[in-house]
């Protein structure tokens, strides 16, 4: 049901392609663990995201989101489908995990590919952090808010 990186001690990036959720119209998030992957933290997160929208039926718009540290996981996207030519690819980076005396931030960057009737595509940037104690972050999980996750991947670690 999700995709799920353990052993995390350094700034590392993830880079997806091809992600597709099993359940049609669906949003991608993340979650953090601070027991390599024995839990998954779900309450304590801040996030903020950017989107635009280029669609050819109508005019372009953009906006967005965030949570004032209610959330239970790290919003990452808008509605993904699994049609056709449907998928999502993005960035995450997590920055110095192992670090206990200051909150870990995490980045994302992410192009939605919507090939309904009105051909979207949908780019997010965003940035995150789990406001909760600063406990060392040794787990990343992705997943959609229903269903399960399909994603090739690579992990890199950058320090």
């Amino acid at each position: 049901a999700s995709l799920n990186i353990t052993g995390l001690t350094k700034t590392t990036q993830v880079i997806l392609s091809n992600v597709v959720p099993a359940s049609d119209g669906t949003i991608l998030t993340s979650r953090i663990s601070q027991n390599n992957g024995s839990s998954w933290i779900t309450s304590g997160y801040r996030y903020d995201l950017q989107w635009a929208r280029d669609n050819a039926n109508t005019a372009q718009n953009s906006g967005s989101g965030g949570s004032a540290g209610s959330a239970t996981y790290i919003r990452m996207g808008l509605l993904t489908g699994n049609a056709g030519g449907e998928n999502e690819s993005l960035t995450y980076t997590i920055y110095s995990p192992a670090n206990t005396s200051k909150h870990t931030t995490m980045t994302f960057q992410c192009s939605i590919i919507e090939s309904d009737s009105d051909s979207l595509c949908v780019s997010v940037t965003g940035s995150a952090y789990y406001q909760g104690a600063t406990s060392a972050i040794d787990g990343l999980q992705f997943l959609y808010t229903t269903g399960n996750i399909s994603a090739d991947y690579v992990v890199l670690e950058l320090n």
